[in-house]
């Protein structure tokens, strides 16, 4: 008899070790974490900046500099300028600054010397919030979160509706009708092909974007 209580006792007595556990790392991560959000931003907006709003897609570097460390230029005197809906490619061996034009134009970073105009404009005179949310980016690597294709595609856009978060898909995979569209969003994203899915349908809103951009 005492041998099938002390059986009994055990399981509870162990999941509680590993609550217990889980417990302490989820509260060195929730440290960490508050840490980060504590940061103040090196990058902040200027006191008269404006609203980034109906964006064409005119890009011109004049002259940027630009180092991640004192001393240590990845960028110097850079110039040129990408008319409104024209695709360009960079090319280039790694660490020759292809990533970081793309962050200074978003405006991660500021140039060190120069300017960086998007319509004319210094990116450093729009709102950085408003100038990001009129520029779309697709990564190398796709990162889905556990929910459904829809709220992954209107991840930048919650309000978005059901029938507008439809369309990347559709216009992925035009064979597709719309109502099977509209289904496979609301599967779950954790199917192999729900990742080429959604990042085909990003790749999608955005090249529809600055193709908006090209015919204005």
């Amino acid at each position: 008899m005492f041998v099938a209580y002390i059986r009994e006792i055990y399981k509870p007595v162990r999941t509680m070790a590993r609550i217990s556990a889980r417990f302490s790392k989820a509260s060195v991560s929730a440290e960490r974490i508050s840490e980060i959000l504590e940061i103040e931003p090196e990058i902040t907006d200027a006191p008269d900046a404006v609203e980034a709003s109906g964006l064409r897609g005119e890009i011109v570097f004049d002259n940027v500099s630009f180092g991640y460390e004192p001393g240590k230029s990845i960028l110097r005197d850079v110039s040129f300028s990408i008319p409104a809906g024209r695709r360009v490619a960079l090319v280039g061996a790694s660490g020759a600054g292809k990533s970081t034009i793309a962050n200074l134009i978003l405006r991660l970073y500021d140039t060190t010397q120069g300017r960086v105009l998007v319509d004319g404009v210094d990116v450093r005179r729009y709102r950085r919030e408003s100038l990001r949310r009129e520029i779309g980016v697709v990564l190398q690597d796709t990162i889905l979160f556990g929910t459904t294709i829809r709220e992954n595609i209107a991840y930048g856009k919650p309000e978005a509706t059901t029938r507008r978060s439809s369309r990347p898909p559709a216009r992925c995979m035009p064979t597709s009708s719309s109502p099977r569209c509209r289904t496979a969003t609301t599967r779950n994203s954790a199917r192999a092909a729900a990742r080429c899915r959604a990042a085909s349908a990003s790749a999608s809103r955005w090249r529809g974007r600055w193709s908006s951009a090209r015919r204005s």
